[in-house]
């Protein structure tokens, strides 16, 4: 740890470098997450606070936090997580359209959405996973989850 400034640290103050998580990080806290909701309720509501994402890709929040989740690894965990447990509703919240002057905020939380709804038709029609990516459109599976 270092500390902050001569000040702030007299008083206790120490500021610690975190290192960025990977993507098999983010799939061992997903995979942890889905294990849990699955080992409890019936039915699942998922509620999404958009200041997840990086204010780079949702800057019309009330609370931006940087650093945040990119769409690539916030949208396909959602589609995960309507596919792989009983989420019945989802609701997007912390969109400031007034703070959002390109709308990047709202068609981010609009895609979230759609990726929800894409998870629960594919869970009803009984659709394969956890790729959840057309071979057609992507190719061949090298090396992505199994």
């Amino acid at each position: 740890m270092t500390s902050c400034s001569a000040g702030c640290a007299s008083m206790g103050c120490a500021r610690t470098s975190w290192p960025r998580s990977t993507a098999a990080d983010s799939d061992v806290v997903l995979q942890q997450a889905i294990a849990e909701a699955l080992d409890g309720p019936e039915y699942l509501y998922l509620s999404l606070d958009i200041d997840v994402l990086d204010p780079a890709f949702a800057p019309g929040t009330g609370a931006p936090e940087p650093p945040g989740l990119t769409n690539r690894e916030l949208l396909p965990a959602i589609r995960r997580i309507c596919h792989e447990t009983p989420v019945v509703g989802m609701e997007v919240v912390e969109v400031v359209q007034d703070l959002d002057p390109g709308y990047t905020t709202t068609m981010n939380a609009r895609r979230a959405m759609f990726e929800a709804l894409t998870g629960i038709a594919m869970r009803r029609r009984g659709l394969p996973g956890p790729d959840y990516l057309d071979p057609a459109v992507c190719g061949p599976s090298s090396g992505r989850h199994t």
